[in-house]
C-alpha cells in the first residue's frame, strides 16, 4: 500500500502542475483503510463506495485490480509481476455524469 499511495501522490503533484492545486481527490481501496491513511495526505480522501472514488488502489490478489474500470496510472511489480495497481477513474466518471443529464 505505502507504494501505491506515494505513487498517487506522485501523480498528484503532476496534476498541480496544470491546475489542480489544493483540489482533494476520492480514493477507493481495495484493501486495509487503515494502511491507506497511513500514508495518505489529506488531499486523499478514502470512500467506502468505489463506483464514487476518482482514484483506484488495488492489489492483483484475487483479481481486484479488476474490480472497477479506469485507466492504470501506476503498477506496483515485484521481480517484474504485478502486484497492485492505481487506476484514474475520472474520466469514467465525468462519462457517467453525462450520460445521466
Amino acid at each position: 500500500m505505502p507504494e501505491a499511495v506515494q505513487d498517487l501522490r506522485s501523480y498528484i503533484a503532476k496534476l498541480d502542475q496544470v491546475g489542480g492545486a489544493d483540489r482533494r481527490y476520492t480514493v477507493g481501496v481495495c484493501g486495509e483503510r487503515a494502511s491507506f491513511e497511513d500514508e495518505a495526505s489529506s488531499r486523499l480522501e478514502w470512500v467506502q463506495d468505489w463506483q464514487q472514488a476518482e482514484f483506484f488502489i488495488a492489489p492483483t490478489h484475487m483479481n481486484c485490480d479488476r474490480a472497477l474500470d479506469g485507466k492504470v496510472i501506476a503498477s506496483i511489480l515485484r521481480l517484474g509481476v504485478p502486484i497492485g495497481v492505481v487506476k484514474d477513474r475520472r474520466a469514467i466518471m465525468q462519462h457517467d455524469v453525462a450520460r445521466k443529464n
